[in-house]
């Protein structure tokens, strides 16, 4: 199975881990070790400490790993 980009990614939205998993068809563990590596920037919210990752991040990965 291969994975398909949304069309309606937006460039500069914030997605969750989950979210970002599903949209590149890989595991949250998966994820998890991309972002470990260094393959996948996260961004931290200043107070919560949240990750989020940035929608133009997502395709950047996507496009890299095709």
């Amino acid at each position: 199975m291969t994975a398909v980009l949304p069309t309606d990614i937006a460039l500069n939205g914030n997605y969750n881990k989950s979210d970002t998993a599903k949209m590149l068809g890989i595991g949250r563990s998966t994820l998890d070790a991309h972002i470990a590596e260094g393959h996948i920037r996260v961004v931290r919210h200043r107070y919560s400490n949240r990750v989020s990752i940035k929608g133009r991040e997502i395709i950047r990965f996507f496009n890299a790993e095709s």
